[in-house]
């Protein structure tokens, strides 16, 4: 059943994962946060896990002044589900969580970009062989997908693109 079906909803909270401190020398989080309320634990969680000197890679989704996000989305049905906080705040929280940043980015015109270049007509029209897609998880993938393609198109969400170290001690 596609999550979009689902009629009740509820947030859980998720354990910290089964790992022993300091075993990881790198963490990867691409379009993870935007559904995550506590933030602040979801870094802390992963200073946790890095070893000293370990990396954070983040690419996520940030929200902007502009207000006009259209849902559905991929991670949200609704505002409900979505837990979009600025660029900035999101820095700050992997800061405070004890990580140093040695690059952060504003990504946005180079997704941008992305979409525009997935969105342009294409001269070569054979005809695709269908394939499974998010449609079969996620329901109305596609409105969802074109719906963050016009957000992101209109400036109301950004990219985040940031490696951070974890500080000594």
């Amino acid at each position: 059943m596609a999550f979009s079906k689902v009629k009740r909803k509820q947030v859980l909270h998720c354990p910290p994962p089964p790992f022993e401190a300091n075993r990881f020398d790198a963490a990867l989080m691409i379009h993870v946060s935007m559904n995550i309320a506590d933030k602040k634990g979801l870094f802390a969680e992963a200073g946790r896990v890095l070893t000293p000197g370990g990396k954070l890679v983040l690419w996520e989704i940030f929200k902007t002044p502009e207000p006009d996000l259209t849902y559905p989305v991929p991670w949200a049905e609704d505002e409900s589900f979505s837990f979009l906080i600025p660029m900035a705040e999101m820095v700050a929280l992997v800061a405070a969580a004890g990580f140093s940043p040695l690059r952060v980015d504003d990504a946005t015109a180079e997704a941008a970009a992305w979409v525009r270049a997935r969105l342009a007509p294409k001269r070569d029209r054979r005809p695709k062989l269908p394939r499974p897609d998010l449609d079969l998880v996620l329901g109305n993938f596609r409105q969802k997908r074109a719906n963050l393609s016009k957000s992101l198109l209109r400036g109301a969400v950004g990219v985040l693109r940031a490696v951070a170290v974890k500080n000594n001690g």
